[in-house]
């Protein structure tokens, strides 16, 4: 997208997760109108979370950070913008909206006023960081806009995003610089976790 994208736009899914994702939409919003019940749809705009190792680095943000601390080289595209919602903004949001007493729209976006580029949140990360890191740009193509607009939910519950990168970044670049090891994709070991994991389902099934 060119623009950001508001609760108006239909949904125009290019991933599995995606289809999923909008089918749930979908079912809610049919069995709402089917049984005449109170329901609501919210969207978080590019949630991210301080993650607990690399394989919770599955947000755009922590995987610039990853790549920081694990290979000291971050790879980015300065052409993408999009928003960073903390996930305790994100959780007292939700809060507001279950404990209101009611609410006048069937479908919410939830986003920070932040906007950055790749280029922006990799400086942070660089500045951040206990070793050197080059930035590696990779920017190609046109702009793009990753952006969910948040029309209503800001204005009706009075919310508004507390958590900026440039607190929140350097929190997670301690985090992972800390305990590196638990930052370190292994995929030998992923790999016997697959198989293992694997396995098991097999096993039930037999």
């Amino acid at each position: 997208y060119l623009a950001p994208i508001n609760e108006d736009v239909p949904p125009a899914p290019r991933s599995t997760k995606g289809v999923a994702v909008s089918l749930g939409e979908s079912i809610v919003t049919s069995y709402a109108g089917r049984q005449r019940m109170d329901t609501v749809i919210v969207r978080l705009a590019h949630l991210y979370m301080a993650p607990a190792d690399y394989k919770e680095c599955t947000d755009a943000h922590t995987r610039l950070c990853l790549q920081a601390a694990s290979e000291g080289r971050i790879r980015i595209n300065a052409k993408i913008r999009r928003s960073a919602l903390f996930i305790n903004d994100a959780v007292y949001a939700l809060l507001q909206l279950t404990q209101a007493a009611s609410h006048r729209q069937p479908l919410y976006h939830i986003s920070a006023d932040e906007v950055v580029t790749e280029d922006q949140t990799a400086a942070l990360i660089r500045s951040a960081a206990a070793r050197q890191v080059t930035i590696d740009d990779q920017t190609v193509g046109v702009e793009r806009c990753e952006l969910l607009a948040d029309r209503y939910f800001a204005k009706e519950f009075a919310f508004s995003a507390r958590n900026a990168l440039a607190d929140t970044i350097p929190q997670i670049m301690r985090k992972m610089q800390g305990n590196i090891r638990k930052y370190t994709p292994d995929s030998k070991a992923d790999a016997e976790e697959n198989k293992s994991h694997l396995s098991r389902i097999l096993t039930r099934l037999i």
